[in-house]
């Protein structure tokens, strides 16, 4: 798998684990029991921090370095 496939595929986590917790609305709408619904709620609210770690580890170091570099080269 070429560098620039494994860059599009972390990013794609990374923006999935940034639209995770709006699922939390979808599930407080559902007839599920109140412990099933904590626990889902609270996977979707963590879901930036669980899908950051495969995301960084799929895009392997040097595309890391390179997004990380591009950020701070660019202040807020």
């Amino acid at each position: 798998m070429s560098a620039d496939m494994r860059l599009k595929l972390g990013i794609a986590l990374v923006v999935l684990g940034l639209v995770m917790p709006a699922g939390t609305f979808l599930v407080v709408a559902t007839s599920w029991p109140v412990a099933v619904k904590t626990m889902v709620s609270g996977i979707l609210l963590f879901g930036f921090e669980i899908m950051l770690i495969p995301a960084v580890a799929l895009m392997g170091k040097d595309n890391f370095d390179r997004l990380r570099n591009d950020a701070m080269r660019h202040p807020p």
